[in-house]
């Protein structure tokens, strides 16, 4: 039952409005799907690991899996999201 919900919430929330979203830096990226969400989350940067907290002790883990890439004009980075499990 938890898999469908987490299926559901990457389909529905996570792929349909964040996927391959591009940014100079992961934390503006995550602080917007933070903000957006309805449940309580939190990311660890560190394992690139999103966790969400759907109540009566439910919690949910998202793994991001990230393109980090440089542009050719001014050589500064930019990170895209490029898979969420």
């Amino acid at each position: 039952m938890y898999n469908e919900i987490k299926q559901n919430i990457i389909k529905n929330f996570l792929n349909k409005g964040y996927l391959y979203t591009c940014g100079c830096r992961k934390e503006p990226i995550i602080n917007k799907i933070i903000e957006n969400g309805v449940f309580p989350t939190v990311y660890n940067y560190q394992n690139d690991m999103m966790t969400m907290n759907l109540g009566n002790g439910i919690i949910i883990d998202f793994q991001f899996e990230w393109l980090m890439s440089n542009f050719e004009k001014n050589k500064s980075q930019y990170y895209k999201i490029t898979n969420i499990k």
